[in-house]
């Protein structure tokens, strides 16, 4: 019998009549149609050291709208500056050194209540995200994603690419390693050729069935004309200084633009110029002109300070079945085995294969390519939480000039070995002749199997929470060397001079010692007597891995500590 529902309407004041018991039971009740699952995803413009700040913001989102994030995407900037030592290796002006509190996560006094991964902008803790090429953990449940980058999170694809555009280093090799010089600040957080190479070997070819294969990509920098698919208007409202860059085709990086339109990620999401702004890229579809196009969302968000949108929720559709793993993208550690031969650690220019050329230019990974990979990681590609310390965690007691050394990170060690790739890492390091380190991890565990033999004084970690303190124009500071002439940049900011260290380190002073007065104000000292002299800084001398301890020297308090 069709019990099936009439094709007509029934009138409002017929009553149908009872159903048996009989049908009742033989019947099945109609199923539910399933909702559509969701990641909740938090996108964080530039966050400038703010952890607290950005997880209380995230916090007080989840009580007033009843959901839990399950991702936080930072969008560079992030200062993962473990120590005092760091802050060498971060390029901004001295006035805007800061401690941050990201070093209460690395040392583990803090966990981060959200899974969280970034990618780095042009103020970075250069020293310690250069231990980490292909990426990795800083902090427990927090994850660098390296030069470029793919991973994959709840069967969502996400691409990462660091750094900013600036033409006379793009086509340079990654050299950039402690001890920087003042060049090597600069160039070390500059996008390279090379990155942007190997994200465009992800592009399916034509008679490839897949989509392809990116749901996400995260920049610092802007996709140049991207300004074209957006409210413009509106921009040049807050920002009416970006006119020109915009007319000039300079706004951001020219080179991504052609990776959105090759790789047609459903999301792109960007920070650097402290503004929100919103776009969509439509793509056609030339080999079927009846299917609807594909459409790139682009999000560029703010930072953490007052007026500024620095941080927003976006619902993501996933499937129904996914877990909330993390894990190695195949087909990109397929694009890093067929390129690893292009890699090279140089400050001169390389340039990569080209369909101009005669040389092979198309490495895009075959399928036994990736079944390769499959192979080598046991078809396990969950990404282990293996982080170790190397550097060591911030202490009330440290000196402001004790230097930045470089690592050797196992989370490099162990990735390269097991794709048999090479460790960019372990070149770096091997190149660091005079600044080597001993990895924290390594010393207690010497101290340990010492039997308590070494001590290792881990201090009194600092608890305070650090203020932004950076200016609106001071996100675009970049001190290239350029003699010419330039028309502002659309950032409005102008290249600072190189300031003196030991000039920062004795600011404000003024004291009474034997009736001689000493004053020193802003950048001026008056000094009737021999001036203070930092001692030179030396490599570390080490006996038996052990690093011997230096005797403490007082020095001046740096400006602003006592506000």
């Amino acid at each position: 019998m069709n019990t099936s529902a009439p094709t007509t309407r029934i009138p409002v004041s017929t009553v149908p009549p009872p159903t048996s018991a009989a049908a009742a039971t033989t019947e099945p009740l109609p199923k539910k149609p399933k909702q559509q699952r969701f990641l909740n995803v938090a996108v964080a413009g530039c966050s400038h050291g703010e952890m607290d700040k950005i997880y209380s913001t995230l916090k007080s989102m989840e009580q007033s709208s009843r959901m839990k994030f399950d991702l936080l995407i930072c969008c560079g900037d992030y200062q993962a500056i473990r120590n005092l030592a760091d802050l060498h290796t971060m390029h901004v002006k001295p006035n805007f050194r800061c401690l941050g509190t990201f070093h209460q996560y690395y040392s583990g006094q803090k966990i981060a209540p959200i899974f969280t991964i970034f990618v780095g902008g042009n103020h970075e803790s250069s020293g310690f995200l250069a231990e980490l090429p292909n990426g990795g953990w800083v902090a427990p449940n927090i994850f660098y994603m390296g030069y470029s980058n793919v991973v994959k999170f709840a069967g969502l694809t996400i691409g990462g690419l660091s750094g900013i555009y600036k033409s006379q280093d793009y086509n340079k090799g990654h050299f950039e390693r402690p001890p920087f010089d003042y060049g090597s600040t600069i160039s070390a957080y500059h996008v390279r050729s090379m990155d942007i190479f190997r994200l465009k070997q992800l592009a399916r070819r034509n008679d490839e069935p897949r989509p392809n294969c990116l749901d996400i990509i995260i920049t610092h920098d802007w996709p140049v004309g991207i300004t074209d698919f957006g409210d413009t208007r509106a921009l040049l409202r807050y920002k009416p200084y970006f006119e020109d860059d915009i007319r000039n085709g300079v706004l951001g990086n020219p080179e991504t633009m052609e990776v959105l339109r090759m790789l047609k990620p459903r999301y792109w999401f960007s920070a650097h110029l402290h503004c929100r702004y919103e776009a969509q890229v439509y793509h056609d579809h030339q080999e079927d002109i009846n299917q609807l196009p594909e459409e790139t969302k682009f999000l560029a968000l703010g930072k953490p300070a007052k007026n500024q949108r620095f941080v927003e929720a976006v619902q993501i559709p996933i499937a129904e079945d996914a877990k909330l793993t993390f894990e190695y993208d195949p087909l990109w550690c397929a694009v890093l085995r067929n390129t690893d031969h292009l890699l090279q650690l140089t400050s001169r220019n390389i340039y990569m294969p080209s369909s101009s050329g005669t040389e092979q230019w198309d490495f895009r990974p075959t399928q036994e390519q990736i079944q390769m990979v499959h192979q080598l990681f046991g078809n396990n590609f969950e990404i282990p939480h293996n982080f170790q310390l190397t550097a060591p965690p911030h202490r009330l007691t440290d000196s402001p000039l004790e230097p930045c050394l470089y690592y050797q990170n196992p989370q490099s060690t162990e990735f390269c070995e097991k794709l048999q790739i090479t460790n960019f890492n372990k070149l770096l390091y091997e190149k660091t002749k005079d600044c080597q380190g001993i990895p924290y991890f390594q010393r207690l565990n010497n101290a340990t199997a010492a039997g308590g033999a070494e001590e290792i004084d881990l201090g009194d970690l600092d608890d305070e929470a650090a203020v932004d303190e950076f200016g609106d124009d001071f996100f675009v500071v970049d001190g290239d060397d350029v003699e010419e002439t330039e028309t502002p940049h659309a950032c409005d900011c102008e290249d600072e001079e190189i300031v003196v260290e030991k000039e920062v380190q004795v600011s404000t002073i003024t004291r009474e010692e034997d009736g001689t007065v000493i004053v020193e104000k802003q950048t001026t000292t008056v000094v009737t007597e021999e001036a203070y002299v930092p001692p030179p800084l030396s490599t570390r001398v080490t006996v038996a891995d052990r690093i011997l301890k230096r005797r403490r020297v007082d020095i001046p308090e740096e400006e602003g500590e006592e506000a």
